[in-house]
């Protein structure tokens, strides 16, 4: 009976041991579920976000001398920042925050010729979050003034150090490298959103919307999707 209990005292205390080992503190419970809770508030501002772009115009193009050709322009200006990229810079705003590696304490950077960094700045705005373009000393007033005007922060730099200068700041500050070419194909949503409630941010997935909802387009199917080269 003696060793029996023993053992037994034994097995508890070790079993005390390993438990409070692998418990969190409890301060570090609550900084947990402030982060869960951030997080969750920053998605649902990201898809208010998306709510508030809605649909960019489609509008006709009449073609002289091709009165069959019916062709349309998708307006991608007609946003907040009135940048190209800010569809884009959503995407990739909504899958850092999901993917957890921009959090409430973050800042972010990101290595630009200026219209991808207003849009950035936009979306990181809307959620608390500091943003910072690395961009080339020469960079228009212009898009200085849209990347300002959006809040975000200027580092300027020679053009050929963009990249590896926002890459470093961020890694020295403990911030995050958005690297809209490096990430693009992790944010960028390639689907269409079938019936979820959130409609899919796929720009051409929009288009075959738009088509399918609007009584005045009598032909619904596409024939052709003639899409720009570049990233600015």
């Amino acid at each position: 009976m003696r060793v029996q209990w023993s053992l037994f005292l034994l097995g508890a205390f070790c079993w005390t041991i390993v438990d409070n080992m692998s418990s969190p503190p409890a301060d570090q419970d609550h900084l947990q579920k402030e982060e869960q809770d951030w997080r969750t508030w920053a998605i649902g501002r990201l898809w208010e976000e998306r709510e508030r772009i809605g649909h960019t115009p489609l509008i006709k193009y009449p073609v002289r001398g091709l009165p069959f050709l019916q062709l349309y322009l998708k307006d991608e200006s007609a946003t907040p920042t009135r940048s190209l990229k800010h569809r884009f810079a959503w995407a990739l705003a909504l899958w850092s925050v999901v993917e957890g590696l921009v959090t409430r304490n973050s800042s972010t950077y990101e290595s630009s010729s200026g219209n991808t960094a207003a849009a950035e700045a936009y979306m990181y705005s809307a959620i608390g979050i500091p943003f910072y373009a690395v961009v080339s000393r020469n960079l228009e007033q212009a898009k200085i003034d849209n990347i300002l005007g959006n809040n975000g922060q200027l580092i300027k730099t020679d053009d050929s150090t963009r990249g590896q200068l926002a890459k470093e700041t961020a890694a020295r500050t403990g911030g995050f490298y958005v690297d809209q070419h490096g990430n693009a194909e992790k944010a960028e949503d390639f689907t269409e959103s079938g019936g979820y409630g959130h409609e899919s941010g796929n720009v051409f997935h929009e288009v075959l919307a738009q088509l399918r909802d609007d009584p005045e387009i009598p032909r619904k199917a596409v024939d052709y999707f003639v899409h720009c080269a570049g990233t600015d």
